[in-house]
């Protein structure tokens, strides 16, 4: 996968190697100072937008139409009103989720679904920002290198934030980013309810009419998935991850599993820097009990490894090693942290700008 300024370096002879590393680390130096530029410029509106008190009920109700408008651009208009699975009691107890007649095999719709939409976890500090801005720019100039049913779709969730200017910002953010932006309305913070927010509207999103058949829903996506900002994703090795898990029957739980075998039983989950599950996995979810009031209990990554062992799903935890932390600067090499590889599909911890144009770099190589 090469860029097209990186093939024309290529073709051009009398190039080094060398020399065609400096020039794609300098393109890669500008991109990021665009991207510290743009987060610092939507910093300074904010902060700058001191209003009177007189002008907060506007400014409120602008914001109140940008979450409209978010919600009215990625949620089916009619989503299905009630639930699509169907629950069987296996003879061991756990329960064996199908789907309803009313959705139809993926073949007998008009298009392939993709392989999953994503949502990346993220805040309005200016470090976040900067990541975010870096993201979208990456993750859109991959995906238009894959074909449509191969792209991996990605949304940025945002919570509502607690400094004064978080409105101004969020209102800036919505309005430049409407199509791949999500606000929950729900204050920041990890174990506040953002990842059950994400993955319930997710769920609307997931669905459409089929355009021929009457009363038939056929699926968007094979799989959602939540990720954190601070995370950097190969989406063409995950497409190709998930698009072989598919020809699996039953429904699966896909990242870096933690557990410590059975030491510590209760923290049985996924990381957070990256996790996955098949689309009737949340449907079933969108309409138990169980998430809405254990919400605010634990981490969401153990939170939402909770609901899936609560409910006592019959599903297949597939543990993958090439999900890691980074090992430089410090990390050492041990349960998820190991060197970027080229079977790496997700890496994470590329927190500050140094770790993340590392984490980058590393990752896609000759491809960046």
């Amino acid at each position: 996968m090469h860029s097209d300024a990186n093939s024309l370096l290529q073709a051009k002879k009398g190039w080094s190697t060398l020399q065609v590393a400096a020039i794609k680390m300098l393109g890669l130096i500008a991109l990021w100072t665009m991207c510290a530029l743009c987060a610092t410029e939507l910093h300074m509106i904010a902060k700058k937008s001191s209003l009177p008190p007189s002008t907060a009920e506007p400014l409120q109700s602008q914001l109140n139409t940008a979450l409209k408008a978010s919600m009215d651009t990625f949620s089916d208009m009619s989503p299905p009103p009630s639930s699509l699975i169907l629950e069987t009691r296996l003879p061991n107890g756990s329960i064996l989720l199908q789907w309803h007649p009313s959705v139809l095999p993926y073949e007998s719709c008009p298009q392939e679904p993709q392989p999953a939409l994503v949502g990346i976890q993220t805040t309005l500090d200016q470090k976040n920002t900067v990541r975010r801005e870096f993201l979208r720019y990456h993750y859109t100039r991959l995906n238009k290198l894959m074909q449509t049913s191969k792209q991996i779709e990605t949304r940025f969730v945002l919570g509502l934030g607690k400094a004064k200017q978080a409105p101004y910002q969020t209102t800036v953010e919505m309005n430049a980013h409407l199509e791949d932006t999500v606000v929950t309305n729900r204050t920041e913070g990890v174990t506040n309810g953002k990842t059950l927010d994400w993955f319930q509207r997710a769920r609307n999103m997931s669905y459409y009419r089929h355009p021929s058949i009457e009363g038939k829903w056929c699926r968007k996506f094979r799989y959602l998935g939540k990720a954190d900002d601070d995370s950097i994703i190969h989406l063409e090795r995950l497409s190709a991850l998930l698009t072989k898990l598919s020809l699996f029957p039953g429904a699966q739980f896909v990242g870096r599993r933690w557990d410590r075998g059975n030491e510590y039983p209760e923290l049985k989950h996924m990381t957070g820097m990256l996790y996955l599950t098949s689309l009737e996995v949340i449907e079933w979810l969108s309409f138990q009990p169980i998430p809405p009031q254990d919400r605010n209990k634990l981490g969401e990554d153990i939170q939402f490894a909770r609901w899936i062992i609560e409910g006592n799903l019959s599903i297949s935890w597939i543990d993958r090693d090439d999900f890691h932390d980074r090992s430089e600067d410090g990390f050492p090499v041990g349960f998820s942290h190991r060197p970027v590889g080229l079977d790496t599909v997700v890496v994470h911890h590329c927190k500050t700008y140094q770790q993340f144009f590392k984490c980058m770099w590393r990752l896609f190589d000759r491809e960046f």
